[in-house]
């Protein structure tokens, strides 16, 4: 490979905020500076309105060169070129591995986070989430606070490039939803969530159902949520701790119908309607839907609905996305929900 110009980070060193992009672009090999160029610009103001004081803060790249045409695919080989250590490493992208630059570059940014040993790192894009994480797929992970592995003590904060906020400005509120995380963590306000043992309660018995609903109806709050197929309603589940769910299942399009009987069902849905007629104050993200489509299935009115977590949300900050995968990442240290279960599920033999 030819040798490639090489530009120097910046910042105090050692500093509390480390903010790690993909490789300079033209601007930044022209001035030997990081984020000197439209979307560094664009960073240092999504920064000030983040509560993060720019200057303080230490910038680099995982590649300190920048890739001809500004294609990351060079620093990457496909995987019949990849040697073992690259795959050791995971994949860059889809069938792509890192090539020997790319691996060297990785060596020398984590020399670098520890000599600098800051308390919070901004990862930008989706190659920076993978230096740091070996994940890749930034648009699950955006917004999920986790330890750097070499070293706990140091939270990794996961965005979008500002690069891409120049070419989708909708990301631009998401970025500094993101970068407040930052602050916040800095300052100490928050921490990341500890591993967390969760209990879900699936394909449950009558009898389990009926041993659920005491405890339901002697719960303080609730939260309901309900899935649905080919306008039936699957599955119906209930939480009343933080990590804790119970759920109900009724159809499915692999399966059919889950209980066996009709009286089988009946009884089932005689222990929902309880849980949903309880005292306890409920919470729904979306109710409009689930709680219409729970009338129109059942005809089962609900009691003490108090709560919409998508409505609280967009009062607050109406700007962002509301779906429930996107909620847990921002107020949680979450990713969203369906790669967080692929990511959790049993592995079964064949």
């Amino acid at each position: 490979m030819t040798a490639l110009p090489r530009i120097k980070p910046v910042g105090p060193s050692p500093t509390d905020i480390l903010i790690i992009g993909d490789a300079p672009g033209g601007s930044e090999v022209l001035m030997n500076y990081p984020f000197v160029g439209s979307s560094g610009q664009e960073l240092q103001k999504m920064c000030k309105e983040a509560g993060i004081n720019y200057a303080t803060t230490y910038r680099t790249y995982v590649s300190l060169s920048q890739p001809p045409k500004n294609d990351i695919n060079y620093f990457t080989v496909p995987t019949k070129l990849a040697t073992p250590p690259s795959r050791g490493l995971g994949m860059v992208s889809k069938g792509k591995y890192a090539n020997d630059f790319l691996i060297d570059e990785l060596a020398r940014l984590h020399q670098e986070i520890s000599a600098i040993s800051p308390k919070v790192i901004i990862a930008l894009g989706n190659l920076a989430l993978w230096a740091l994480t070996g994940k890749t797929g930034i648009g699950a992970y955006r917004g999920v606070a986790e330890p750097y592995p070499p070293n706990p003590s140091i939270t990794i904060i996961p965005t979008y490039h500002p690069a891409a906020v120049l070419r989708n400005w909708q990301m631009r509120a998401i970025v500094v939803a993101d970068l407040s995380k930052a602050a916040r963590y800095l300052s100490k306000s928050e921490s990341p969530e500890p591993d967390e043992i969760l209990s879900i309660k699936i394909n449950p018995t009558l009898q389990e159902i009926a041993e659920f609903v005491p405890l339901a109806q002697s719960a303080k709050q609730m939260a309901i949520d309900v899935e649905t197929k080919a306008s039936q309603i699957r599955t119906i589940s209930f939480t009343i701790s933080p990590s804790s769910a119970f759920v109900v299942p009724f159809w499915d399009t692999d399966i059919g119908n889950y209980w066996k009987t009709d009286d089988e069902e009946t009884l089932a849905l005689t222990y929902v309607r309880e849980i949903l007629q309880s005292p306890a104050d409920k919470i729904f993200q979306n109710g409009a839907y689930d709680i219409q489509y729970i009338w129109k299935t059942w005809g089962i009115p609900i009691a003490g609905v108090i709560h919409d977590t998508m409505l609280l949300h967009h009062a607050l900050q109406p700007e962002l996305q509301k779906s429930l995968g996107f909620l847990g990442s921002i107020y949680l240290d979450r990713a969203a929900w369906k790669q967080w279960r692929k990511e959790h599920a049993e592995k079964k033999d064949d």
